[in-house]
């Protein structure tokens, strides 16, 4: 704590405040050692998620005793900038690098279906559904808002598998696909 006691001291002071506000408005935040508490779920895209959210997603809390937990759970994104149509499959093929159950899949688009829902299923080797029904976004659904199901025809998958995105009904502008997989 500083004592101000003219002016020139309360300057300084408050010089240094906003310097210090400032760094936390522009810069890179150090938070090394500390901690965040009591934040809120995320909401948008790029906000951080807290441990309840992973817990929902089968993420155990990392110990001594059980150093690579986090790094069994990865997700394969397919991400698809333009407009999607019926038919069209919104995505390259994603080769499955590593025997995996599959936790759940989760769309969204950035530009919602404006006229007929869209939905979305993925293929496996060509042939096969994950998906027990199609993941649906409704017309004029909020962008961002993410649709997802945990009921799946296949529930692992093997190496060397395809994965395939393709919208079946509708069409959407910017869509996002995850499917959130746990390494076996």
């Amino acid at each position: 704590m500083i004592n101000v006691s003219n002016f020139t001291d309360l300057n300084l002071v408050l010089r240094e405040m906003r310097t210090e506000l400032d760094n936390l408005r522009t810069r890179n935040i150090d938070l090394s050692r500390r901690r965040v508490v009591n934040a809120a779920p995320s909401v948008n895209e790029y906000d951080y998620v807290v441990r309840k959210e992973l817990e929902q997603f089968g993420v155990t809390r990392v110990s001594e005793s059980n150093p690579t937990s986090v790094s069994r759970l990865y997700a394969v994104v397919f991400s698809n900038s333009g407009t999607i149509r019926t038919a069209e499959y919104a995505s390259a093929p994603y080769i499955v690098k590593r025997r995996s159950s599959v936790v759940g899949v989760y769309v969204t688009c950035i530009e919602p279906p404006t006229t007929s829902p869209a939905s979305f299923q993925v293929w496996v080797d060509g042939s096969d559904y994950l998906l027990e029904e199609s993941i649906q976004i409704p017309v004029s659904a909020n962008p961002f808002q993410v649709y997802g199901t945990t009921n799946l025809a296949i529930s692992s998958l093997e190496d060397e598998q395809t994965l395939t995105l393709q919208v079946l009904t509708g069409g959407c502008k910017s869509a996002t696909l995850e499917i959130l997989l746990r390494e076996i």
